[in-house]
């Protein structure tokens, strides 16, 4: 599993107010499939606590002890890559608390930051791109949950479900967008009944003011489609309208 899917699913359990802990680190994963230098023999000690730290996942205790067994192991090249992995693994550390929060904002200045400051890595560059889609999917998900049209809420369920083929989603999210999509139908179906009672009170008004077009808009209305289950509750109106004329 990549780091970006791990930070993918920390924020969809986050986004659902799960309370699942965080996935574990990168540790030496950017060097797995070439052979490693030999760690230093002097300082053991030392040493153990690196490792110590990094199976724990405090990655920036681990930065800290490196850069001082640095300072007695300056020509050491396996501190130097170990170091360079910690850092990564640090940097997403932090990531990692800017998306459990939703700051994806924050997140992604902080990665632009560290690359001018580290140079670029893989596994930010992944990163980022995930954090823009997290950040796209929470958008989207906000204006489901608002939408207040059916075409509205069918828009947005089509770009949720365009945008969750690029990335990894929670069963959770995908129930969601179900259910949403479902809702579209209902949605659809109170939108007509509503527009259907505000013809027939528009026509209902119109007759009471003596107003010729009522008939007129029935008849279109029986032109276009004479089986419109409006139209015979228009006529209906319609009828009560003139015996009261009479």
């Amino acid at each position: 599993m990549t780091f970006s899917q791990k930070l993918n699913k920390t924020w969809i359990r986050k986004l659902f107010h799960c309370t699942a802990a965080l996935s574990g680190a990168l540790f030496l994963a950017s060097c797995s499939d070439n052979k490693l230098p030999s760690p230093p023999k002097a300082h053991p000690e030392l040493l153990l606590e690196i490792y110590d730290a990094t199976s724990k996942g405090e990655h920036k205790l681990a930065l800290k002890k490196i850069e001082r067994l640095r300072t007695i192991e300056k020509t050491s090249v396996f501190l130097s890559e170990l170091e360079s992995v910690e850092r990564n693994n640090a940097v997403m550390e932090q990531v990692n608390q800017y998306v459990e929060t939703g700051n994806f904002a924050e997140a992604l200045k902080y990665l632009e930051a560290q690359e001018i400051r580290n140079g670029t890595h893989d596994d930010t560059t992944e990163a980022k791109e995930q954090i823009r889609m997290l950040a796209e999917i929470d958008t989207l998900l906000n204006k489901a949950q608002t939408a207040r049209s059916s075409d509205a809420l069918a828009k947005t369920v089509e770009d949720l479900r365009k945008t969750a083929k690029k990335i990894m989603i929670s069963q959770k999210i995908q129930n969601f967008i179900d259910r949403k999509e479902s809702e579209i139908r209902t949605m659809q179906t109170v939108e007509k009944d509503r527009m259907q009672f505000g013809m027939i009170a528009d026509i209902g008004a119109m007759l009471e003011q003596g107003n010729a077009e009522a008939a007129v808009i029935a008849a279109v209305l029986a032109l276009e489609d004479e089986e419109n289950p409006v139209l015979p509750k228009i006529l209906s109106v319609m009828s009560g309208a003139q015996g009261r004329d009479k």
